[in-house]
Formats: C-alpha cells, sequence, structure tokens
C-alpha cells in the first residue's frame, strides 16, 4: 500500500500513460488500482488477497478495501484467472500492523509526509505523528 501510495502522489501521470490507471480515478481509486495490481504480480494468488482484504478492513476506510477487492476481481480475470470472490470473506489471517513503527521505518526509508496512506481513524492520526516527532 505504501508503494502504491507514493506512486500514485508522484509518478500519477506515468501511471495513466502506461495504463495502470485511468485519468478520470480519485486518488483512493488509483490507489486502490495500483495496490491490485502490485498483489496480483508480485504474491502469493491463494493467501495474498484475504491476507490483504482483511489488512484493508481493519487498517483503512471500507471504500478503499472496497474498490482493492473490485480492481483486484476484475484483473485477475482480465487475466482468465478463476478466482471465487468469497476468499474475501474469510477470516483466515488476522493483521497486525504497528502504526507508528512501520511510519518511522517509511520516514527513515524516504517515505515522504504528502504520501498519506489510505488509513481511518485512529491509524492516520498515529502514522502523522510519526511526522511529528
Amino acid at each position: 500500500m505504501f508503494q502504491a501510495t507514493a506512486d500514485e502522489a508522484d509518478a500519477r501521470q506515468q501511471g495513466i500513460d502506461a495504463g495502470f490507471i485511468a485519468d478520470w480515478m480519485t486518488k483512493e481509486e488509483a490507489v486502490a488500482c495500483l495496490y491490485a495490481q502490485y498483489i496480483f504480480i508480485g504474491f502469493d494468488a491463494k493467501y495474498s488477497p484475504n491476507a490483504v482484504g482483511n489488512l484493508l478492513k481493519h487498517y483503512c476506510p471500507y471504500e478503499f478495501y472496497v474498490q482493492f477487492v473490485n480492481f483486484y476481481i476484475h484483473i485477475v480475470r482480465k487475466n482468465g484467472i478463476f478466482f471465487d470472490e468469497k476468499t474475501f470473506d474469510e477470516d483466515l489471517i488476522n493483521p497486525i500492523m504497528d502504526i507508528p513503527g512501520s511510519g518511522r521505518e517509511m520516514r527513515s526509508k524516504g517515505y515522504k509526509k504528502h504520501w498519506i496512506p489510505q488509513f481511518k481513524e485512529p491509524f492516520i492520526t498515529q502514522w502523522h505523528n510519526c511526522y511529528l516527532e
């Protein structure tokens, strides 16, 4: 999610030009679309969608979770792969994320303050506080 957020913020036009996102997409839609593509391309197809879905359900606004699910299903089907949508309904993995620790780690690696992840409260406040320390 962090990479998708950074890419949307600083390389949106390149994403549009390459066909990864559409120019009509909101920031949130573009991040969800990029994130879905990153998960599809780079992670285990059996467990990763569920793990990511549960992470988004817990830490992000519900609308962002729904956008991710819709884009992921579209990408999978576009590539001719059968995917059971019920995968997202199962709570196979309970994600735990250290938001302050993640924020400090990302900041130390050059993550910019304006690359704001799609967290909901109180997590977004915890994230912002990492840049105030």
